[in-house]
């Protein structure tokens, strides 16, 4: 699949070469039509510079670069945020490698999403990070069972999402970074 090739290769320049921490989003966005790359709202995706719309990027890096103030409205701020992320050993890793966002019903998306585990579980053994955060409830009540079975390092604290609440994304991905530096807190 095309689209899925457009992500790894957005990605792996910012894959850092010990993953520390894999943190785990439902899906990538839709490419456009136009295929405009500067209208493609992906985290990787340097060229996408909309500070406003860019918040998983920009709330993660605000956390894991501990900069409340952060931008991401320019590609030297945008930058320099992903390189942060990926100096802190953090990557990004979508449950399904195509785009959900958009299928009809909740039931598509649940499918979806328990349709790609057995992938998934390969991929973060694949990576072997020491730690891996959900980083949106509805995933994580999905496939914390199975990476648990799987005897994966989970962080035990959903994780909401910032395009609603980007104080709760930020207090969880907090949180869960804590006990991954202090693992008896």
């Amino acid at each position: 699949m095309i689209s899925n090739q457009i992500y790894a290769a957005m990605s792996i320049s910012f894959k850092p070469n010990k993953v520390k921490v894999v943190l785990l989003a439902e899906s990538p966005p839709a490419i456009p039509q136009d295929a405009d790359v500067s209208q493609f709202k992906y985290f990787y995706n340097v060229d996408y510079i909309n500070n406003q719309k860019d918040s998983l990027l920009r709330e993660t890096a605000k956390v894991v670069l501990n900069n409340d103030t952060l931008s991401v409205r320019t590609k030297e701020e945008k930058l320099a945020a992903l390189n942060g992320v990926k100096d802190a050993g953090i990557f990004l890793v979508d449950v399904v490698k195509y785009p959900i966002n958009k299928l009809n019903s909740k039931k598509e998306r649940k499918q979806a999403i328990i349709g790609s585990i057995p992938a998934l579980i390969g991929e973060i053994q694949e990576l072997n990070p020491e730690w891996v955060i959900i980083a949106l409830k509805s995933v994580y009540d999905l496939v914390k069972p199975e990476l648990k079975k799987a005897g994966l390092p989970i962080a035990e604290i959903p994780i909401y999402s910032p395009w609603y609440n980007c104080m709760k994304y930020k207090d969880g991905l907090r949180q869960a970074l804590c006990k991954y530096d202090n693992p008896e807190k």
